[in-house]
């Protein structure tokens, strides 16, 4: 292959070099003081470069969001449905119960949220209650928690036993304060409770037990009692305990009541808790107490009558034996006197006058009581039966129940300044106004119908005084008889209707589906939290990547390179151990030549191209000794003169290498011989060097090991003149004289003859030496004398996927013997 053959960067031989950014074509190097705009391919290059940070900081991150979703408390939903139902009343108590029937579904949202539908179940439970006892709570941190069930996969056992713990009964129980403690069973019958004090001390507490015994303990002077059910060995529990206000408090927070659809009727009510059975039972009894609260409005309704009829009864039936009695002492002292027929004609209108007053009064009586509740704030529940109300009352009293459900609600969370507060307060007191307005504007009608019927009841009394005095005597107390014996008859069966209705109240409500325990929760999601864990750690390992490129400023390709050094760039050398470049063999060889062991490979002629620019430049210079050399250890520079070493003698010149390396010699193990006698002895006068000279089974190529220095400095040793003398020697017998230097930063052993060299390579690793290292070598070389003729850049590791920055080497390879293809 001749130079010009090679794809290699050529420069004139008389080593004018032009300068960074001057080539055809190169544009802006991003070297030092340079500038480029990264594209997406160089920002993938850059990420495979620095992927072991970017996998680390991703496993890291997910890792850490995994371990932080383990400690967070689960959350298990559960949902229950109910059907708003119509269920009316009819007779007298027809208006009120509308309130119960088919109630708007925000007005019964903001009364199922109501503390008092929670308070029930939180209460501590008694006979017949619906309270759970929810102030002290015992959660299976061994069954529920995310650790424990992410663990389970693993494992074969689910844990066993139950644990039941609940306020001693009949002692009268109040938690004071809050606090958490944790008990833990094993295997000798005894279980360990801990926990610690608002003081900070911590308390430990053996406590016997049995299987389905009850064992009684103190906890923070609350007596309470525990049950253990099945064997829960090794099983871990937590209490729990707080305020009735503070669990209150935290259940609404975690309880949402929606209308599945708009207009259905039908409400979606779901709760969350950390054990799933709790949450379905939590749930259920919500349903529960709101649907007991509606019975009990409805019970309330009727009971408020009833009170109110007999308070009525009682005082009509004294007032109508009073009459009677009045009527047969008459009798009695007048004789057997009777009415005539116009006399009883007369009575019975005046009669029936009287009864259709009395309802009017009830009526008027009703809707002065509804005055009187607006004004107090007193329930709508609690009124009379006698209350006739309009569709508009209605519709303005079940607007006036949901605003003060929302005005307990935010009492109980804000102060009286908060704006919605005040707000709400006001649309309160607008429609308690407008309530008490048609309620006023009612009796007034019914005070004029009732005037209406006293102008009747008076021209009927002006023909009962044109009667006889006997008769006309007689018909007052028989009118006054009959006029309460209707009114007590009309009133008994009022009150017998609102018996009825008392014990026949059912809530207007009726269950669609009862809440279960969830089997899944619905927080933590650890494959969620994982993902998104993963995702962030990807961006800061990006990040922290790309950072890392710019901080450490290395040598990435050979323009930079260039632009460091201010040096031709006479060859790339890819890495034959990774990436696309790596080459078959390459790894079971401890030290591999690419010349010697794979001269096919890619890499074997990328050594030729760096042969073939040193004979283009030789061409003006006579260049028979030289040497590799890089700014520091482990970039490469032993392996790349040896193969340079056989590429010339394959080319057939006589080639000696000299390992003058002699602090880490390698050249002895490169070729299998022995490392001594070598370069140390013949420069001590110990040895002739035509007597060190090994063959290395490469034809045309010797070597001359490092040797021992035997106590000497090395640097003193290659500073000597018979190091000078020796060079001269070998320029005679050998057409190519190559050292094997130190780096160039690490020591100064070889500075004192590297300006005898004809040529210097200054070689650079890929992705290994920073910019600064590299530009110091250069001036470290320029201070003892010895500049560089060019530079090389060594282990270009290539991806298959993203390739190496854009370049390509653009040669085709066959089998042995093929030739080399443009």
């Amino acid at each position: 292959m001749t130079p010009e053959d090679s794809s290699q960067g050529q420069y004139p031989s008389s080593g004018h070099y032009p300068g960074p950014g001057k080539y055809p074509g190169s544009g802006h190097y991003p070297g030092l003081g340079t500038e480029k705009s990264l594209n997406v391919q160089e920002v993938l290059s850059v990420f495979w470069r620095q992927k072991t940070v970017v996998v680390f900081t991703a496993a890291l991150v997910a890792l850490i969001a995994l371990g932080f979703a383990m400690t967070l408390t689960p959350s298990y939903p559960s949902e229950a449905r109910i059907l708003l139902e119509n269920n009316a009343h009819s007779g007298i108590l027809g208006e009120l119960s509308v309130l119960a029937g088919a109630p708007p579904a925000m007005a019964e949202i903001e009364v199922v949220k109501s503390r008092e539908i929670v308070k029930r179940i939180v209460a501590l439970p008694e006979e017949d209650s619906l309270g759970l006892g929810l102030t002290l709570r015992v959660d299976d941190l061994d069954r529920y928690q995310p650790r424990s069930t992410f663990l389970a996969r693993w494992r074969d056992d689910a844990p066993k036993g139950n644990l039941s713990i609940a306020f001693a009964k009949n002692l009268g129980v109040h938690v004071r304060g809050s606090g958490r403690a944790s008990l833990h069973f094993d295997a000798g019958g005894k279980a360990t409770l801990s926990w610690v004090d608002k003081k900070g001390e911590k308390h430990i507490q053996v406590i016997p037990w049995e299987k389905n015994v009850p064992a009684n303990f103190l906890l923070e002077k609350m007596p309470l009692e525990m049950v253990v059910e099945g064997h829960p060995i090794n099983r871990r529990f937590r209490l729990t305990w707080r305020r009735s206000r503070v669990v209150v408090n935290q259940i609404l927070r975690s309880l949402h009541v929606s209308e599945t659809a708009r207009g259905s009727g039908v409400l979606k009510i779901t709760y969350s808790d950390s054990d799933p059975n709790r949450s379905a039972i939590i749930v259920n009894q919500i349903v529960k107490s709101y649907m007991e609260r509606s019975r009990e409005r409805l019970a309330l309704r009727s009971k408020t009558t009833v009170i109110y009829l007999e308070e009525q009864i009682k005082r009509t039936q004294g007032e109508l034996e009073r009459a009677e009695k009045d009527l047969v002492d008459y009798q009695e002292k007048e004789g057997a006197a009777l009415l005539t027929d116009a006399g009883r004609t007369v009575i019975e209108r005046i009669s029936f006058l009287d009864l259709e007053q009395a309802k009017l009064a009830l009526l008027i009586e009703g809707q002065d009581q509804l005055v009187r509740a607006m004004e107090s704030g007193q329930s709508v529940e609690e009124l009379g039966a006698g209350i006739e109300l309009d569709m508009q009352t209605l519709s303005l009293l079940q607007e006036l129940r949901a605003l003060r459900s929302q005005e307990s609600l935010l009492a109980a969370e804000y102060q009286v300044e908060w704006p919605p507060l005040i707000q709400v307060r006001a649309q309160i007191v607008q429609v308690g106004q407008t309530i008490s307005g048609a309620a006023f504007a009612r009796a007034s009608a019914l005070h004029k119908q009732r005037e209406s019927l006293q102008g009747a009841v008076d021209r009927w009394q002006e023909q009962l005084n044109s009667l006889p005095a006997t008769e006309r005597e007689l018909a007052k107390f028989q009118r006054k008889a009959e006029s309460f014996e209707s009114i007590y008859t009309l009133l008994l069966a009022m009150e017998q209707q609102a018996r009825i209705s008392e014990k026949a109240s059912i809530a207007a409500v009726s269950v669609v589906d009862w809440a279960v325990p969830a089997v899944k929760r619905s927080s933590p999601k650890l494959a969620m939290v994982t993902g998104l864990g993963l995702f962030l750690g990807l961006f800061l390992g990006a990040a922290l990547a790309l950072w890392r490129e710019h901080a450490n400023k290395k040598i990435l390709n050979e323009a930079q390179l260039e632009a460091v050094t201010l040096l031709p760039q006479w060859g790339i050398i890819p890495d034959f151990l990774r990436g696309g470049g790596r080459t078959k063999g390459a790894s079971g060889k401890e030290y591999f030549l690419a010349l010697r062991d794979a001269p096919d490979s890619a890499v074997a002629e990328s050594y030729r191209a760096l042969r073939a620019n040193l004979q283009f430049a030789a061409k003006g210079k006579e260049i028979k000794t030289l040497t590799i050399t890089s700014a520091a250890q482990g970039e490469g520079k032993s392996t790349t003169i040896a193969d340079l070493g056989i590429a010339l003698a394959n080319g057939g010149s006589k080639v000696l290498l000299v390992d003058a390396d002699l602090r880490r010699p390698i050249m002895h193990k490169m070729f299998e011989c022995a490392r001594g006698p070598g370069l140390a002895e013949v420069i001590q006068g110990q040895e002739l060097w035509t007597d060190v000279v090994m063959e290395t089974g490469v034809e045309n190529l010797s070597v001359i090991p490092a040797g021992q220095s035997r106590g000497k400095n090395p640097g003193d040793l290659l500073a000597l003149s018979e190091m000078t003398a020796l060079m001269d020697e070998l320029k005679v017998v050998y057409e190519y004289v190559l050292f094997d230097v130190p780096p160039v930063l690490a020591v100064a052993d070889a500075a004192s003859f590297l300006n005898h060299l004809d040529a210097l390579i200054l070689l650079t690793r890929f992705n290994h030496s920073p910019q600064a290292a590299v530009a110091g070598a250069v001036r470290r070389l320029e201070i003892v004398g010895a500049v560089p003729l060019g530079c090389v850049l060594n282990g270009v590791r290539t991806s298959r996927i993203f390739g190496r920055d854009g370049y390509k080497y653009g040669y085709g390879y066959g089998h042995e013997g093929a030739t080399l293809q443009s």
